[in-house]
């Protein structure tokens, strides 16, 4: 874990004045975190991995690379997808075809429905098989998630018990059309998911 890193992560979990409550988290004295904090001693593999681990229970995303909280409504799950999971050309393609509001892939198309600030929503497929929506700002989020929730008739799809994830996040919500797709184009879909999230993170940035 760099200097930088350990900065970050020590804002994201307590503020400005992070090093005195990282020191009692991490059950350190406070004059080891200082030392962090000036850059008079590394950060171990070990204690990384704790802060890492503070993060996650905290709900913020990890430090050192791009990371996305990829959660799929209908069954709970939560991953991390890393910006380098999005292939280069493929994000490249797609990123044109993003600015433009809509496109098609292997044969897939999609629609950017909605843009707002540092939030966007949009489907993939004809009749629609997912349902997305991608937010990368704290003070957005709330009403993204809202947003995402209006155009989804609810009722009508088994949705699991979930929270907003933390942001960066990609919400999908998968529709009755998605059962007619061969098994092939599940994983063009995931993938699609991902780049066009990037996609639009990395524009309205």
């Amino acid at each position: 874990m760099t200097l930088d890193e350990l900065r970050e992560a020590g804002e994201r979990l307590y503020g400005p004045a992070w090093a005195a409550p990282l020191a009692a988290a991490l059950r350190l004295p406070r004059d080891t975190v200082r030392r962090w904090a000036e850059g008079r001693l590394p950060v171990g593999p070990d204690k990384a991995r704790e802060v890492g681990r503070l993060l996650d229970a905290a709900g913020r995303h990890p430090v050192g690379r791009s990371s996305l909280a990829h959660l799929t409504m209908n069954t709970g799950d939560l991953v991390r997808s890393s910006r380098d999971q999005a292939l280069p050309r493929a994000t490249e393609w797609l990123a044109r075809a993003a600015a433009a509001g809509r496109g098609e892939a292997a044969g897939i198309p999609f629609v950017i429905d909605r843009r707002g600030e540092a939030t966007a929503l949009f489907h993939i497929g004809e009749p629609s098989a997912v349902v997305c929506g991608v937010c990368w700002r704290e003070d957005r989020a709330p009403a993204a998630w809202g947003a995402l929730l209006a155009v989804v008739d609810i009722q009508s799809i088994r949705m699991a018990p979930v929270r907003r994830p933390p942001v960066p996040w990609l919400v999908v919500v998968l529709m009755p059309a998605l059962a007619v797709l061969p098994p092939e184009r599940l994983i063009q879909l995931g993938e699609m998911e991902r780049c066009l999230a990037w996609c639009l993170i990395e524009a309205g940035e």
